[in-house]
């Protein structure tokens, strides 16, 4: 089996491969078959493909890291909106004690976004010190924290977490635009979008006639009335290729982006569960194809590392 048709590792898969480094000694063969045939081949390849280190000192270390990243999530690398969402619903009580008692660059953001409410989020007098402790402590458990690069993270994931939100807006209309290229519809775009168009469909040139179906399709779909169409299909290969992706790591990534935008991308990945690895290939070519027009125009700095970009 190819490992693009394995399922994600899942973190409990991940932490499984490390633990078994760490008590140092090879598992028994019969291990993995204890598994369900999907994981079990998936834990077979990842733990024959060296995924948990070479030594029990750097399974060990590997393992602690992961524990810390997601035992508390990085607020940092969390949109202000994912914030605000975490305390929607909760009492002005909560509300209060939290913005009174995080750091303040978080109570600033979170009191700009939340507004004034009728109490002004100020309290009339001083909280319990459990209740406060138990608030500062669960506000965020909608939340998820996790390591914030990893090496087997593939390019959708990267580009949700590490690009500014400039460069990650360019890049899903570029993408759009990549897959606009290799259907017959033509474009009512400027000049610059134009030169775009032609160098994407001649990188483009021997797409899959089954996917030049599926991009036309997709794009019909939206109908001329909708705004943004090349942006519309680039959050669509998007979250084509995040249906591929552990839905752990998927949250995670996510968190990175206004959670409006985040909950679109959940809408277009559909039901939990779907794989097709043939489409999530196509769709890799087409967001590869944007990533290198980008990268070609200088405004994206961080080349494809991805396989071969052709």
């Amino acid at each position: 089996m190819e490992h693009d048709a394995l399922p994600p590792l899942t973190p409990a898969d991940r932490a499984l491969l490390l633990a078994a480094r760490v008590w140092g000694e090879q598992p028994d063969p019969g291990l993995w078959d204890l598994f369900p045939p999907d994981r079990c081949v998936a834990l077979r390849w990842a733990w024959d493909s060296g995924f948990a280190g070479e030594t029990e000192a750097e399974a060990r270390e590997q393992l602690l890291l992961t524990h810390e990243a997601q035992a508390r999530p990085d607020l940092a690398r969390v949109h202000v909106s994912w914030w605000v969402r975490a305390l929607k619903g909760e009492p002005a009580s909560v509300r209060a004690a939290v913005v009174g008692h995080v750091s303040a660059a978080v109570s600033e953001a979170l009191r700009d976004a939340l507004g004034p409410g009728p109490d002004d989020l100020a309290s009339d007098r001083p909280p319990h010190p459990q209740a406060l402790e138990l608030a500062l402590a669960l506000w965020t458990e909608r939340l998820v924290g996790d390591l914030a690069d990893r090496d087997d993270d593939p390019p959708a994931v990267v580009a949700l977490s590490q690009l500014d939100a400039t460069t990650l807006t360019r890049l899903i209309r570029t993408t759009g635009l990549a897959k606009w290229s290799i259907t017959e519809e033509p474009a009512d775009l400027g000049p610059d979008d134009l030169a775009r168009l032609g160098r994407l469909r001649e990188r483009l040139g021997a797409a899959d006639s089954r996917f030049r179906h599926v991009a036309a399709s997709d794009l019909a779909g939206l109908g001329p009335q909708v705004a943004n169409r090349a942006a519309r299909l680039g959050l669509t290969t998007l979250a084509r290729l995040l249906a591929s992706v552990d839905p752990y790591r998927v949250r995670w990534a996510l968190q990175h982006i206004p959670y409006p935008t985040a909950k679109a991308l959940r809408t277009l990945m559909g039901p939990p569960g779907r794989r097709n690895p043939m489409l999530a290939r196509w769709e890799t070519d087409v967001l590869r194809a944007g990533w290198l027009e980008l990268f070609r125009e200088s405004r994206l700095a961080e080349p494809w590392r991805w396989g071969i970009p052709t």
